[in-house]
C-alpha cells in the first residue's frame, strides 16, 4: 500500500520530503468543538476516541486484533511559579501511561477514553 491510498491523502508527497511524515489538510476546529460540546467531552478525548477507531481500521486491514493501544506521555509536575523569584530550572516531570481503546464504535472509545 502506497503512504497516500486509503487515508487522508489526496496526492503523493514529494520525494524530495521526509518519507516518515505526511502532510494532510487543515480542518477547521469550530465545528469540531461545537461536537465536542454538544456530546461533553474535550477535543483531547474525541480525538483519541478517534485515533482508536483509526487504529481499529487499519489492524483489521493488516488482519490483526487489537483491543487497545498503549501510548506514553510526560507531565511537569512542578507547581506554577506566581512570582519572577519562583522560577526554578531542572527537569521535575513524571512519564503517564495510558491504553486507548480500538473498536469500530466512537462512542465506546469515547466513554471509555472519557475516564483517562
Amino acid at each position: 500500500m502506497q503512504p497516500t491510498q486509503n487515508n487522508c491523502l489526496k496526492k503523493p508527497v514529494d520525494s524530495y520530503k521526509n518519507r516518515e511524515a505526511r502532510i494532510s489538510d487543515s480542518y477547521e476546529l469550530k465545528p469540531i468543538l461545537r461536537r465536542c460540546k454538544s456530546i461533553k467531552c474535550t477535543v483531547n478525548d474525541a480525538f483519541l476516541a478517534v485515533l482508536g477507531q483509526t487504529v481499529n481500521e487499519y489492524a483489521k486491514r493488516r488482519g490483526e486484533d487489537l483491543k487497545e493501544i498503549g501510548f506514553s506521555s510526560t507531565y511537569a509536575m512542578r507547581q506554577m511559579p506566581s512570582r519572577v523569584e519562583d522560577i526554578e530550572s531542572g527537569n521535575d516531570w513524571v512519564a503517564q501511561l495510558y491504553n486507548i481503546p480500538t473498536t469500530e464504535d466512537f462512542d465506546a472509545n469515547l466513554k471509555q477514553v472519557k475516564i483517562i
